[in-house]
Formats: structure tokens, C-alpha cells, sequence
């Protein structure tokens, strides 16, 4: 057997149920109630927030460190945008030349 039809043997139902558990997950969001106001929580995700990360540190990485801050600000903008305090959702507006 051809070398790219084992691999696709392999490979090919991992890519379906992937996409089924997306699915999955989508309609159990969608499904969820929403919060009262004077509720406080986190809506993302630890997979999202690892992507995020690991994207930085590419970033970070292939740039020798030059775009640094602009990932920071990309992770720490992820973070903050997925929080809400009291019902009401933290919107983060920091730039690269604020980062400290």
C-alpha cells in the first residue's frame, strides 16, 4: 500500500471526529444560558489560550525578539477580553509602546 494512503487511513478519521467534537462543543456553548449582570467569569478557553500562547512564542521566536511586546499584547488582550466582571466584559486597549 501507497505510503500517502496509510497516512490518510491513519489521519483521515482523527480530521472527522476533531471535527464533530467542534461541532459538539459549538452547540453546548450556543445551548448555555446567559449569565445574570452581577455574574463574573472567564469565557475562553484553555485550548484557545494555548494557541494564543504557542503563536506568541513563534512569533517571539522567528523575530529574534524584536515583535516581543506585540505578542504580549496579543496574549495578555486574549486574556482580558475573555473576562467579565459584574456583567460587564473588560475590553483591553493597550499597545506595544504601553507594555512594560
Amino acid at each position: 500500500m501507497d505510503e500517502r494512503y496509510l497516512l490518510l487511513l491513519i489521519f483521515g478519521p482523527l480530521w472527522i471526529v476533531s471535527i464533530i467534537i467542534i461541532a459538539i462543543v459549538h452547540l453546548v456553548r450556543k445551548s448555555k444560558s446567559v449569565p445574570s449582570t452581577d455574574e463574573s467569569y472567564f469565557d475562553g478557553t484553555l485550548l484557545s489560550y494555548i494557541g494564543w500562547s504557542i503563536l506568541g512564542f513563534f512569533v517571539t521566536v522567528l523575530t529574534l525578539g524584536i515583535c516581543f511586546p506585540w505578542a504580549l499584547c496579543m496574549v495578555y488582550g486574549w486574556k482580558i477580553n475573555h473576562t467579565v466582571i459584574n456583567g460587564h466584559r473588560l475590553k483591553f486597549t493597550g499597545n506595544l509602546l504601553e507594555v512594560q
